[in-house]
């Protein structure tokens, strides 16, 4: 049976055990496959995860120079609690990372500091601001995690089925879509056509298959990689637009949103940087920076429960039950503080497009989700790398687009 199952996987045929799904939880895709579904995953989360320190940083008071190091940091941690998460904690394959929760929190913090507060120069008020905001997102972590541990959340399970899921997944990736547009509205030549691609690839050409070299037979590419060769294929054509000079008399903004040479981020992002704990000095913990995140965490915690039941069936799992939702939330109490510890700007969630992800490709494999995470935390110690993917910041729009495609699947 074990050899069969090896057998369907490698050929990479769908499994009984999902829904149509072409690799379930269990499924362990070749090698050369695995890599780059685990790097199609990070790229799916790059739109959410950068997109957070570009808004929180600067009103933190931030350089460029500390934008790139605090995204360096949220995408090194972010790889590290996905590791955790679907190895100790739920076991699902569902990336974590920043939560855009947390953003109103982290703006209301920096808006008070500003105003209380007086500073040498910038740099001094976003150390003085991130700080703070690593306490409460430390303090409100801490009580996430003992809501976990003593099982609290176990009465709000009752209320959650397959509806309130994808209505739960529908909104936020409603909402998302607020985050999205503007990037796409600054340059919708561009923007529109990655979502088409996107579409086309994962809705009309999921049959076409694509004769590999050597023994390894036919691929769907456009099945397993369809927001990996949407982003691609459209940040192709806009470079081949940036250099062909289709854009040197546009306005300012134009060119900032559709010339692939416009990131300022990537000049002052360095090549190596390890991040560590408390890298931004002493953390301050207080009672009110604590209540003031917790109004993020509690959301993001909301916001992850939904995931959990989305997540396990599109991946072929079993429905968790209320021992491993608990597990899962104190878990991400944990990852909370660690995240507060290391400096992300951000508490974490669990990430919605991801699961969008899995349904477009049909690839529910852990093992797929960890590498993503490995791919994560190397581009987290390698700045440089993540900057240049983030010349084309449009793909932001990818979050909302996919939390959508989950929630319409899902009913």
């Amino acid at each position: 049976m074990a050899k069969a199952k090896a057998a369907s996987s490698a050929s990479g045929r769908v499994s009984d055990a999902g829904s149509g799904m072409r690799y379930t939880i269990l499924d362990n895709p070749p090698w050369w496959e695995a890599i780059v579904l685990g790097f199609q995953q990070y790229l799916t989360m790059l739109g959410s995860t950068v997109l957070i320190p570009f808004i929180c940083v600067p009103a933190m008071g931030g350089s460029p120079q500390d934008l790139a190091n605090v995204i360096c940091t949220i995408f090194f941690v972010s790889g590290i609690i996905t590791l955790l998460q679907t190895t100790i904690g739920d076991r699902l394959p569902i990336i974590q990372g920043g939560s855009f929760a947390y953003i109103s929190p982290i703006v209301a913090i920096a808006g008070q500091i500003k105003a209380t507060q007086t500073f040498a120069n910038d740099h001094e008020c976003f150390l003085v601001t991130m700080r703070e905001v690593q306490g409460g997102i430390i303090g409100s972590g801490l009580i996430v995690m003992l809501i976990g541990l003593t099982g609290i959340i176990r009465p709000v399970l009752r209320a959650i089925s397959p509806i309130t899921v994808a209505a739960n997944i529908g909104v936020l990736g409603l909402a998302l879509y607020a985050v999205g547009f503007p990037g796409v509205v600054a340059c919708p030549q561009l923007g529109i056509m990655q979502m088409a691609f996107v579409i086309i690839f994962s809705q009309y050409m999921r049959g076409v298959a694509i004769k590999m070299p050597g023994r390894m037979g036919s691929l769907r590419i456009f099945e397993l990689f369809p927001v990996l060769l949407g982003i691609l294929l459209s940040w192709f054509i806009a470079w081949l637009l940036t250099i062909g000079g289709a854009y040197n008399n546009a306005a300012p903004e134009v060119q900032a949103a559709c010339r692939t040479d416009q990131s300022h981020v990537l000049e002052n992002a360095p090549w190596i940087r390890f991040p560590y704990p408390w890298q931004w000095g002493p953390i301050s913990v207080s009672w009110a920076g604590t209540l003031t995140m917790l109004a993020g965490a509690l959301p993001a915690m909301v916001e992850s429960l939904g995931d959990y039941f989305a997540a396990a069936d599109i991946a072929g799992a079993p429905v968790p039950p209320p021992a491993v939702i608990s597990r899962a939330v104190a878990l991400q109490g944990a990852s909370c503080v660690l995240a507060g510890m290391w400096g992300t700007s951000s508490g974490t969630t669990a990430y919605n497009e991801n699961i969008g992800a899995m349904q477009i490709t049909r690839v529910g494999s852990r093992r797929v989700v960890q590498l993503g995470a490995v791919c994560a935390i190397i581009m987290g110690l390698i700045g440089k790398n993540w900057v240049s993917c983030s010349t084309f910041h449009y793909a932001s729009l990818l979050p909302g687009f996919s939390h959508f495609n989950v929630a319409v699947f899902s009913v």
